[in-house]
């Protein structure tokens, strides 16, 4: 089910909530006043209408909030593989980006003034998640799985790091290979790419590809706004 579909579903629902509450209510109110009225309560009729009608309002907000319980609030997450174009004919919003209208915006660091986003935090531009991973805030955690970095500011970036660690000096430094033969302790080496194969001391520097990653697949990070 799409985006699209789902929203439809609950604005579907939603609709039927609401209009069988109204249903409900107006029987109650013209039930309240034809008894009350032909016991010649007006006061106590108009009474009746009153708290029917309140309660009416009542329920209308509950089912609202149910509605949108239903759905990703906003500054929510989604992750997907469509492009923004494809990404907003599925979820039904504008094709021409209208941050007043619609519900998703690409996660690149935009301004999204009009949008809900805009108004809940204060003006803060959306977090620009492209090429990067997504990291829990620690949010109270101690034990070992805790980030290092305390009093991050949630949607801002961390810059690459090596954890502390050592190499043993490796003893023919000479035996580095491009990539498919052994590493500088004979071991299979990792495809990292070529490195360049020189004559080189035992306290030389090889260099590897360009950054450390785990393994993964490419997708588009979108931010709920509306």
């Amino acid at each position: 089910m799409t985006l699209a579909d789902r929203e439809k579903k609950q604005s579907t629902l939603m609709g039927l909530i609401i209009t069988s509450i109204t249903s409900i209510v107006v029987a109650a109110i013209t039930t309240y006043g034809v008894i009350e009225a032909g016991s010649s309560k007006l006061d106590r009729a108009q009474k009746s209408a009153n708290s029917a009608a309140s309660e009416a309002q009542d329920l209308t907000s509950r089912a609202e909030a149910l509605s949108r319980s239903l759905s990703a609030p906003v500054g929510s997450i989604f992750t997907s593989t469509f492009t923004p174009a494809e990404f907003a004919q599925a979820a039904g919003d504008p094709t021409i980006f209208d941050p007043a209208k619609s519900k998703w915006a690409l996660a690149d660091g935009s301004q999204v003034v009009g949008s809900r986003y805009h108004v809940l935090s204060n003006g803060k531009s959306l977090s620009d998640l492209r090429g990067l991973f997504l990291r829990g805030m620690n949010h109270g955690r101690t034990d070992k799985w805790r980030d290092p970095e305390d009093n991050r500011e949630a949607g801002k970036p961390q810059p690459d790091q090596f954890q502390t660690h050592g190499h043993k000096q490796a003893k023919y430094a000479e035996r580095a290979r491009y990539k498919g033969g052994d590493d500088l302790y004979g071991y299979p080496a990792l495809d990292f790419g070529p490195v360049e194969p020189t004559a080189l001391s035992p306290d030389a520097e090889v260099r590897h590809g360009s950054e450390t990653r785990p393994a993964n697949v490419a997708v588009f990070y979108y931010i709920r706004i509306n």
